[in-house]
């Protein structure tokens, strides 16, 4: 995919805030540019009559442009809130099969929000794959790759993707949600990985939580969101370092021999370095 160019990346990020918070940039960008307007142009200094002629353009320029990211942040909020209405309420699984791609992000993102994470829309997925959000909560990192499929299965292709991108990342959590299913081979990978996955089962389920729980996104000052609960992604783990190569480990579940069925931390260049690490019992 294409990087974005810086301009757009800012865009983005301003539609992405609170739409008061591009409120307040409009009026101090107008209070700034007014200063250094009203400060006419030096004959002796040429460079005065460039800063007065952006100052001039720039008090009506900026406040428009901050303002329009402020409607768009509002109108985005407000048609993300009638996602998760439509799909946690009366809609059932049809209103989410009938989603597009970047809706069934948005909607993941609102309901990852109702459960207390700060969410960020990355902008490095899209209609074929990526990671499409980050969710941070108490200073731990977790990625989420959306996959909106109304027909087959994801494969084990697609979570092995992400364990790398887990591992690049440092992440200390993975997850996988779909709208379908999984196949065998994903689900098994995954035990053996730590990465969650969410089917159209699961999803539902957590949809319904977040719903009757009522927890919504802080507002400034007022008081925090409920905790996850049992049918909701666990708290990310802290993830050590690999005691041999000093790498990140992800959490693995012993296969065979006489801890076989217990998780631990393995690292993450398996099979090149066998370091690993017994997970703590609350962990475990």
């Amino acid at each position: 995919m294409p990087r974005k160019r810086p301009a757009d990346e800012l865009l983005g990020l301003l539609v992405r805030l609170p739409w008061w918070v591009s409120v307040v940039l409009a009026a101090v960008s107008y209070l700034v540019a007014s200063a250094l307007a009203s400060r006419g142009v030096d004959p002796s200094r040429p460079l005065t009559a460039v800063v007065n002629g952006l100052a001039t353009g720039g008090r009506v320029v900026l406040p428009i442009l901050f303002l329009a990211c402020a409607a768009a942040s509002a109108i985005g909020r407000a048609w993300r809130r009638d996602l998760f209405d439509r799909a946690s309420g009366g809609g059932g699984p049809q209103a989410v099969d009938q989603m597009s791609w970047d809706a069934f992000e948005a909607l993941l993102g609102e309901a990852y929000r109702r459960q207390g994470y700060r969410v960020v829309e990355t902008g490095m997925g899209g209609a074929d794959g990526g990671i499409d959000l980050a969710l941070i909560r108490d200073g731990a990192r977790t990625l989420v790759q959306c996959k909106h499929w109304k027909a087959g299965k994801v494969g084990v292709t697609f979570v092995r993707e992400l364990l790398g991108v887990m591992t690049a990342e440092k992440a200390a959590k993975g997850i996988v949600v779909t709208s379908g299913r999984f196949t065998d081979e994903a689900q098994r990978f995954a035990r053996t990985s730590g990465i969650e996955l969410v089917d159209g089962t699961a999803l539902r389920a957590i949809l319904s939580k977040a719903r009757q729980s009522g927890a919504a996104p802080r507002a400034a000052g007022g008081a925090p969101p409920q905790r996850a609960t049992a049918a909701e992604p666990a708290e990310p783990m802290a993830v050590p370092a690999c005691p041999t190569c000093s790498k990140a480990m992800v959490r693995r579940v012993a296969g065979n021999g006489p801890k076989a069925g217990q998780p631990f931390w393995g690292c993450a260049d398996f099979p090149r370095c066998r370091g690993t690490r017994a997970i703590a019992g609350r962990d475990a």
